[in-house]
């Protein structure tokens, strides 16, 4: 590279074991250099080194630090596209929650107050954590308000939503969900499933139902129909919806947290409210997880109309 060249020096920069960099000295004449000058060079070199290695620690600090703050404030946005509960949806026995594995959440729930008087419900759960499944919830959940006011059926919703993920989504992502409307003077929910673990109707006297009605998920297959199922909340019952963060919390010495223990955290606070059942199934979660939650964790609460009405 340099043709003047007559003598040349190298030391290596090392760190951690890693060759880093080098040191390269060259001259005009020959034998310019001894093995003096090059222990010279070499103690050099590793002052070198560890002073880049500590400059190179601390950009990548720096550039974590940032990186956190911008996610800290990602997450504030993201909280605001939970629903506000109005005084009227705590009145109906609503409730939700969502807990992320990681700062950003692929979960998602909400609840939409029509002007005919129901209110259009949506869980759904994002393939994939963090920041890339967030947003995906987000442009989700755009499609589902600004559909969802205009639309009746939930099969037809579910459909539309297809379509919509379709256009946007890579082929290894998709989104499972529930999707439905709540009659809450009749009590009367009509719902579609979109490949999602089914929702859970614990009934006053006992029994549990899984709501199976619906069909694939959601953007991954074109042409895709999805069949609306109906059924009626009495008094005392409780509709649960929930993503598998939920359910697939696992324990080498206890195995999954299941269903079976789902329905039993649900059965042990049946007295509560909604909004306090649900802290205590995550509660129960929790406990049996007996460290971080490996998933996001979503659940949201639809009780039986009071006596005497809604």
């Amino acid at each position: 590279a340099r043709p003047e060249t007559r003598s040349e020096m190298v030391a290596p920069l090392r760190s951690g074991g890693r060759v880093i960099g080098v040191f390269n000295l060259e001259s005009d004449r020959e034998n310019a250099y001894t093995a003096h000058e090059l222990e010279l060079l070499e103690s050099f070199a590793g002052q070198a080194a560890t002073a880049l290695e500590r400059a190179r620690l601390l950009e990548q600090e720096e550039g974590k630090r940032r990186l956190d703050q911008e996610l800290r404030i990602a997450r504030r946005i993201q909280l605001t596209f939970l629903p506000r509960f109005s005084e009227r949806l705590r009145d109906l026995g609503l409730a939700g929650r969502t807990i992320p594995s990681k700062e950003m959440s692929g979960d998602y729930y909400d609840f939409l107050e029509k002007e005919d008087g129901t209110v259009a419900l949506a869980l759904a759960d994002v393939s994939g954590k963090g920041i890339p499944a967030s947003l995906i919830m987000s442009s989700l959940r755009a499609a589902f308000r600004l559909q969802a006011g205009q639309e009746q059926d939930p099969g037809e919703l579910c459909r539309t939503l297809n379509e919509f993920l379709l256009a946007s989504l890579r082929e290894t992502e998709f989104v499972t969900g529930v999707f439905g409307f709540l009659n809450p003077v009749t009590g009367t929910f009509r719902y579609s499933s979109a490949g999602h673990e089914p929702p859970l109707l614990l009934s006053g006297d006992g029994s549990v139902e899984g709501l199976k009605t619906g069909g694939m998920i959601l953007g991954a297959f074109p042409d895709q129909v999805y069949e609306a199922g109906e059924i009626s909340l009495e008094q005392g019952d409780l509709l649960l919806l929930y993503t598998d963060g939920v359910t697939e919390v696992y324990r080498s010495d206890r195995g999954e947290f299941g269903r079976e223990g789902l329905v039993s955290a649900v059965r042990a606070n049946s007295q509560e409210s909604p909004r306090e059942l649900l802290s205590a199934v995550i509660r129960s979660v929790r406990e049996f997880a007996q460290g971080p939650l490996p998933d996001d964790l979503t659940l949201v609460a639809v009780a039986g109309p009071r006596e005497g009405g809604s």
